[in-house]
């Protein structure tokens, strides 16, 4: 639901109570088990540190 916001990967571990490396990897693993690689050309997922 996060990602579906377009929350950075920094703003995502502050809401979740995690660090920013953390909230990156586990984005990582839901697009990898979604098949694709990235967010979209908007590339939101990620970034922020």
């Amino acid at each position: 639901m996060l990602l579906a916001h377009a929350l950075t990967a920094a703003r995502i571990g502050r809401r979740l109570g995690i660090t920013t490396c953390n909230a990156n990897k586990r984005i990582e693993n839901i697009y990898r088990k979604l098949g694709t690689a990235t967010a979209g050309p908007k590339g939101s997922a990620g970034g922020e540190s």
